[in-house]
């Protein structure tokens, strides 16, 4: 029964019926699931980014004639989609004459020497990916293990209300017993009435575990995701006598622990990082490739005059990138990026000492 009128009747469960109903809809396991999808979404990219750049330019203006109408498709910027200057003279000198100038091109550009840069970059994803999953299954075993706690706790508090309601009883009996016996003149009147306050304590006590009791309800619905509900528990085979003390296997398969492989794909994820740090110092070096129609004022088809691109033309060449003065920079990335591998091993560390620790800990309390 409810402690208070109007509380939420409490539904009973096994551990495992709870842990079941925590995996299914906690808030933090549809976050990490939505983490999840973010780094998978970043391998893709980063895998799109070792294409080549393809695509296609259109261009078209009208302008006067006092000026040579057309443009040519010229690398800028290191990419072949722009378009450079027009050059020479007309003879026109009014601006009543005009004239189109159109242009459609489909253009192609590979970065040869960066190609290994972005393998290890794909790398560095896929590594914080394995580590996403890993956080994943990490916040899962945490809430198993608040989920477990928080059932552990109902099971304590039911287990001192049932103590509670014994020693009210008890004290019932003693207060009849001593009632009679007062009755008779074979004990004095204050035996009675300190056989009573022994009454009053004990179902003061009662109401103190009962109300702790649904509190500790309350704690694990909230443990479990759910709010306004009230969850009991259903002790199965939990209070028997544990045998399973095996530590060494205990240990090894804490190496296996999701935190701690969290930490391992870090110390991966900064290690390829710091190889990509160290790849961007080659130059660079881009295959390019353009295939483009022109039309122009100049044109002696009656139909387009410049209107519709008329003229085919293609180019190809390489383009040889140095940046002299970026060298600082990279260099300080590549620094940056070697302290943050130093932080992911150490932390990595960190973890593996205190999973260790936890476990000779947990293996010394379930001994005693």
């Amino acid at each position: 029964m409810p402690l208070f009128p109007g509380a939420p009747a409490s539904e009973r469960l096994t551990l495992q019926q709870a842990l079941q109903r925590a995996f299914a809809a906690h808030p933090k396991l549809r976050a990490r699931r939505a983490l999840e999808r973010v780094a998978a979404a970043q391998v893709d990219a980063a895998r799109a980014a070792r294409l080549p750049e393809v695509g296609v330019t259109i261009f078209a203006n009208r302008s006067s004639a006092n000026a040579t109408p057309g443009f040519a498709y010229l690398p800028v910027g290191g990419r072949l989609h722009g378009f450079g200057n027009p050059s020479g003279g007309r003879p026109e000198r009014g601006l009543d004459d005009s004239s189109w100038q159109t242009g459609v091109g489909l253009f192609g550009i590979f970065n040869a020497t960066g190609l290994l840069r972005q393998s290890a970059l794909v790398d560095a994803a896929l590594a914080r990916r394995e580590g996403a999953d890993a956080l994943f299954r990490a916040r899962k075993l945490e809430i198993a293990y608040e989920v477990t706690d928080a059932f552990l706790m109902v099971l304590g508090a039911r287990a001192t209300v049932t103590a509670a309601s014994e020693g009210v009883r008890r004290a019932r009996v003693i207060a009849r017993v001593v009632k009679t016996l007062v009755a008779q003149s074979l004990k004095p009147g204050v035996d009675a009435a300190r056989a009573e306050a022994e009454v009053a304590l004990a179902l003061t006590q009662e109401v103190r575990a009962q109300q702790v009791l649904e509190v500790r309800k309350t704690q694990l619905a909230e443990a479990m995701g759910m709010s306004g509900r009230s969850i009991d528990a259903a002790p199965s085979a939990l209070l028997d006598p544990s045998t399973d003390l095996d530590v060494a296997r205990i240990a090894a398969r804490a190496q296996r622990h999701p935190l701690l492989q969290e930490r391992i794909a870090n110390a991966v994820r900064a290690e390829r990082e710091k190889k990509a740090a160290a790849y961007a110092f080659v130059p660079r070096l881009e295959i390019v490739a353009g295939f483009f129609g022109r039309g122009s004022g100049i044109s002696t088809s009656p139909v387009a005059y410049g209107l519709v691109p008329d003229t085919p033309n293609w180019v190809a060449g390489l383009v040889f990138n140095l940046p002299l003065t970026g060298y600082f920079g990279l260099k300080a990335k590549a620094r940056e990026a070697k302290s943050r591998l130093d932080v992911a091993r150490a932390r990595k560390d960190e973890v593996a000492i205190a999973i260790s620790n936890q476990v000779a800990t947990a293996a010394a309390a379930l001994a005693g």
